[in-house]
């Protein structure tokens, strides 16, 4: 994190407003200063686990607002990330690579912007998956507990065939967080493209352990247990599947 410069109450209000405007769907209008929490506690935005939805016109506003901040300040680092984050939202893919790129030009130790970056590299920006990897990379090289940053590299990862290293993402990541129930599926997953059978199942048992509505893991599982032979097992799975999905 770069050392402490004083923000203006300009500066504070406008970007308060602009990131109320990209949750506006998942938070409720507050006196939090967002900008202040984000500045002094790294870990504030993974905590919060912010999911930046909004409506469109939201997202256009918060834009106009993170522009007028960095016209006050062409140096603040968190106008140029979030705008990056408001433009990805809106299909800006290139303005949003842009944007994030400068806020690392500013602030290269400032890991969020490098996985957002990623986001959008591993997403839209022609399936960069090479760039995407090394914005991962380098967000977990800054902040060694970046759960997201392990996952979507194992993404990748898995994707492009390098199934042992994707585990290894995983795992790291469900360290990080043991109760996240996508990450032992995920998991599993891979271990069954090894034909890893056992472990992968114990990784969907875990998966279900967790949520008991996860219809995915309770698939997954039913595929593994029919080709081991566990034919009974398969269909009881395959049945809760369908229960859990039928009228989705």
């Amino acid at each position: 994190m770069m050392k402490d410069k004083p923000i203006s109450e300009k500066i504070e209000e406008l970007f308060n407003e602009a990131f109320y405007l990209i949750n506006s769907t998942d938070i409720e209008r507050n006196n939090e200063n967002y900008c202040f929490l984000i500045e002094h506690d790294s870990q504030y935005l993974k905590k919060k686990k912010f999911r930046y939805w909004a409506s469109y016109l939201e997202y256009e506003k918060a834009i106009i607002l993170f522009n007028q901040i960095i016209e006050i300040d062409s140096n603040y680092y968190l106008a140029y990330t979030f705008l990056g984050v408001a433009k990805y939202q809106t299909e800006k893919y290139k303005d949003a690579v842009a944007d994030l790129t400068k806020a690392i030009e500013i602030n290269p130790n400032y890991a969020e912007a490098y996985f957002r970056r990623g986001i959008v590299l591993k997403e839209f920006q022609y399936y960069n998956y090479e760039g995407a990897i090394k914005d991962f990379t380098k967000a977990i090289e800054i902040d060694p507990k970046y759960k997201d940053a392990y996952f979507n590299r194992a993404l990748i990862k898995r994707k492009e065939g390098y199934f042992e290293e994707a585990i290894e993402d995983f795992t790291k990541a469900i360290e990080i967080d043991p109760n996240n129930a996508i990450l032992y599926n995920k998991r599993g997953e891979v271990k069954k493209y090894l034909n890893d059978y056992v472990s992968a199942i114990a990784d969907f048992s875990k998966a279900i352990e967790i949520d008991w509505y996860y219809s995915s893991a309770f698939y997954n599982r039913a595929i593994i247990k029919e080709k081991i032979g566990d034919l009974e097992g398969s269909k009881n799975d395959m049945a809760m599947y369908h229960s859990l999905t039928k009228g989705k």
